[in-house]
């Protein structure tokens, strides 16, 4: 269950860095943009982010719940 685990945060915390990634993005190609220039700081859209938003997406939920159910069965039939 634990490699479960690990990889579903993977998938989470990369799924996070990508949103922030496509936030300054957004923010950079406006005209009149306060964004640095070749600035790659997602340190204020990472703020505006929270964990649960990121963990709870109907396609990690999909993937991963299914797996994780079916971990726990194993488990308690092993026992």
């Amino acid at each position: 269950m634990v490699p479960l685990l690990c990889f579903w945060y993977l998938d989470c915390f990369f799924l996070r860095q990508e949103r922030a990634f496509r936030r300054l993005y957004d923010a950079a190609r406006v005209p009149d943009s306060t964004v640095e220039v070749l600035s790659m700081n997602v340190a204020p859209y990472l703020a505006r982010m929270p964990w649960p938003e990121v963990w709870l997406t109907p396609t990690s939920l999909l993937f991963y719940s299914p797996l994780l159910l079916a971990d726990l069965a194993l488990v308690v039939i092993a026992l």
